[in-house]
């Protein structure tokens, strides 16, 4: 019993400090980390316009609009300012493409559900031969 208690221990000791790593995704001392002026500097660069710079997780995360005028998030590594993630938002091309479907009606065929084509006639049910 002793022997698992001390092996349980072991484990959450090791795995404590790993868990505290996890949490930052920039692990950069602050003493390497550019100013908050250099991001706005490298964002206007890019044509974003910048709503909000604050620190996440150990990085700058800019809140704005993209040069194409849509909402995003971005994380930037506070030393080199390199983007770590870039979230746009209406870029789901899943959600758009369900989005049409539902608006236009399934481009696969017409809208009633019968193919035009002579080989389904409505009513009928459709002949197979296995060669």
């Amino acid at each position: 019993m002793k022997k698992i208690i001390l092996m349980t221990a072991l484990i959450a000791a090791i795995a404590a400090p790993q868990a505290a790593l996890a949490d930052n995704d920039c692990n950069v001392p602050m003493d390497k980390w550019q100013s908050r002026d250099a991001v706005q500097q490298m964002a206007a660069s890019l044509g974003w316009n910048v709503k909000r710079i604050k620190i996440d997780d150990g990085c700058y995360e800019i809140k704005g609009l993209n040069e194409a005028g849509k909402p995003f998030k971005a994380k930037i590594n506070p030393q080199s300012l390199a983007i770590m993630k870039l979230k746009v938002k209406g870029m789901d091309d899943d959600r758009d493409h369900r989005r049409n479907r539902q608006q236009h009606g399934d481009a696969t065929g017409p809208l009633d559900g019968v193919p035009a084509n002579k080989l389904i006639q409505k009513g009928s049910t459709p002949k197979v031969q296995v060669q």
